[in-house]
């Protein structure tokens, strides 16, 4: 009700308890709640440093949750770049 983010459910989780049979365990179970913050405005160079231990990383502009960011859309988002500047 206090629409405050309180984690996710990342594929790995959500296979592995499929792969369990676990369909009867409750979401609190598998939910990552863990999750780094960081400011809209960080620096690429910072995030990428962050990714070297993080799975994913939630965006805060102003105290206000506007985002998510994986590492898999991190490294999507090089290699556009990379390829765009050849």
């Amino acid at each position: 009700d206090n629409k405050k983010i309180i984690g996710v459910i990342d594929e790995t989780n959500l296979l592995k308890a499929v792969l369990e049979k676990s369909f009867k365990e409750k979401i609190k179970k598998i939910v990552i709640n863990k999750i780094k913050k960081v400011n809209y405005d960080l620096e690429l160079e910072k995030l990428i440093s962050i990714f070297k231990k993080e799975k994913l990383v939630f965006v805060y502009k102003k105290s206000k949750f506007v985002g998510m960011i994986t590492r898999n859309d991190l490294l999507c988002y090089l290699k556009r770049n990379i390829n765009a500047k050849k």
